[in-house]
């Protein structure tokens, strides 16, 4: 079963949905749009593998996402069922599925910069990213747009 979704919900309608629905590899290309920026590298396009797994948790009030971007290990988020979002990384913020489905995290990195972010499933291979960042000062820093594909493996019958 590696690289299929656990849960048969769709669209899902809680972060356990969510997250079981999320994890496997997944081919990511991202366009980036940085505000600040006055020369010709405003914009840019990059293609990536994403990794994402479901971790142990150490209470029955989170649930733990770790992601790998390529072979190398990024992070783990640690989603408390109260709406509370953290990782090892000095990440601390919010999360919520609203009715369409779609996970919304809105969270401050190590340097107070705030960011939102949405993702949504198309289909159950197919997710869509949208990231907004913000200077200290409210100011719009940079914007993103993903769109990520499930690798999938065929079975030898």
């Amino acid at each position: 079963m590696y690289g299929y979704p656990v849960t048969t919900v769709f669209p899902p309608v809680s972060i356990e949905d969510f997250l079981s629905l999320s994890i496997g590899h997944w081919i990511s290309l991202r366009s980036q749009f940085k505000c600040s920026s006055i020369d010709d590298n405003w914009h840019s396009s990059e293609r990536g593998d994403i990794k994402l797994a479901l971790g142990p948790s150490d209470n029955s009030n989170t649930r733990n996402l770790a992601i790998s971007m390529g072979s190398q290990y990024a992070m783990k988020l640690e989603f408390f069922l109260d709406g509370r979002l953290q990782s090892e990384n000095c990440i601390i913020g919010t999360w919520q599925i609203w009715p369409d489905g779609s996970l919304e995290l809105s969270y401050h990195d190590a340097n107070g910069n705030e960011q939102c972010e949405r993702i949504w499933f198309m289909k159950t291979n197919l997710r869509l990213r949208s990231t907004v960042a913000f200077n200290q000062d409210g100011t719009l820093r940079q914007a993103s747009f993903c769109s990520e594909i499930r690798r999938v493996t065929k079975h030898k019958l």
